[in-house]
C-alpha cells in the first residue's frame, strides 16, 4: 500500500569509580554484567529470556526506573504501511504521539521491514517488545516515557532491547525530547553492547567526580547513552520537542 497507513484502537546504580592513580580496566566480570542486568528483573510470560543465563531479564524497552514489567503488556496489529514511505511513517508517528500525549502507560508503535503496523501497550515504567519477537527485526520504533518518570535519555533497557531485536532506527519521547538511535549494519551482541555501556557508566562517573563542570546537571544519563553508541557505530540524536 503506497503510503496508506490504517490506523486500529488504541484505547541508576551507583557507580563505583576508581581512586586517583588506580589502574582501570576495560574487562567486565560476570558479577558486573549480573549486577546490572538484576537491577531491574522483569516478570512476563510468554517471552523470551536474555541469552546471558544468568539473570531471567527480559527485554524491555522504557524510563528503567522500576523493577517490574507486570504481566498484563499487550501488542496488537494496527494496520499496514509502505515501509520505504518515510513519510508516512513520520505522520503516523505524529498521530501516535498525539494519542498518547498523556497516557500513563508506556506504548510502542512498530513498524515492520513487511509493512505490518504494531502496538505494544505496557505499564507505567516500561512496555514489552519482546511479545512481537522476529518481527522488531529491522523495525522502525518509538515508544513514550510516561510524563515524570523520564531520565531525559534512552535508559539502559532501552539500548539492550534495541540492539538484542536488531531494529534499525528505535526512538522514544517525553515531555521535553525526542531521542533517536540508528543501527549500523554490524551486529552488536550482548557483550559488545553490555561492555561498551559499562565503559561509559564508568567513564561518565569519572568525570562527575573530578570534571563535574562537563555534564549539566540532569543529563548523567544523557552522557552514558551518548558515549556508549559512539562507541558502538550507532547515530544518537536528541532533539527538544
Amino acid at each position: 500500500m503506497q503510503g496508506k497507513y490504517t490506523g486500529g484502537s488504541g484505547k541508576e546504580s551507583p557507580v563505583k569509580v576508581p581512586p586517583v592513580g588506580a589502574k582501570v580496566t576495560n574487562k567486565v566480570t560476570a558479577e558486573e554484567r549480573k549486577e546490572l542486568l538484576s537491577r531491574n528483573p522483569v516478570n512476563v510470560h510468554n517471552s523470551s529470556v536474555d541469552k546471558f543465563g544468568e539473570s531471567g531479564i527480559i527485554s524491555g524497552r522504557g524510563s528503567g526506573k522500576k523493577p517490574y514489567i507486570s504481566e498484563n503488556h499487550t501488542y496488537e496489529k494496527i494496520g499496514e504501511i509502505d515501509f520505504s514511505d518515510k513519510k508516512a511513517i513520520a505522520r503516523s508517528l505524529q498521530e501516535f504521539e498525539h494519542k498518547y500525549i498523556d497516557s500513563d502507560i508506556e506504548h510502542c508503535r512498530v513498524f515492520c521491514p513487511n509493512g505490518e503496523v504494531y502496538e505494544v501497550h505496557g505499564d507505567r515504567f516500561r512496555v514489552n517488545t519482546d511479545l512481537l519477537g522476529d518481527k522488531m527485526e529491522g523495525s522502525i520504533n518509538e515508544h513514550n516515557h510516561v510524563i515524570g518518570e523520564s531520565q531525559y535519555s534512552f535508559s539502559w533497557e532501552d539500548l539492550e532491547s534495541s540492539a538484542k531485536d536488531k531494529s534499525y532506527i528505535s526512538m522514544a519521547y517525553d515531555e521535553k525530547f525526542r531521542y533517536s538511535m540508528t543501527f549500523p549494519d554490524t551486529e552488536l551482541t550482548e557483550d559488545i553492547v553490555y561492555e561498551a555501556y559499562k565503559r561509559a557508566e564508568n567513564s561518565v562517573g569519572n568525570d562527575l567526580k573530578f570534571y563535574p563542570e562537563r555534564i549539566p546537571i540532569g543529563d548523567e544519563q544523557h552522557e552514558r547513552i551518548k558515549r556508549a553508541c559512539k562507541e558502538l557505530g550507532i547515530k544518537y540524536s536528541r532533539v527538544p520537542r
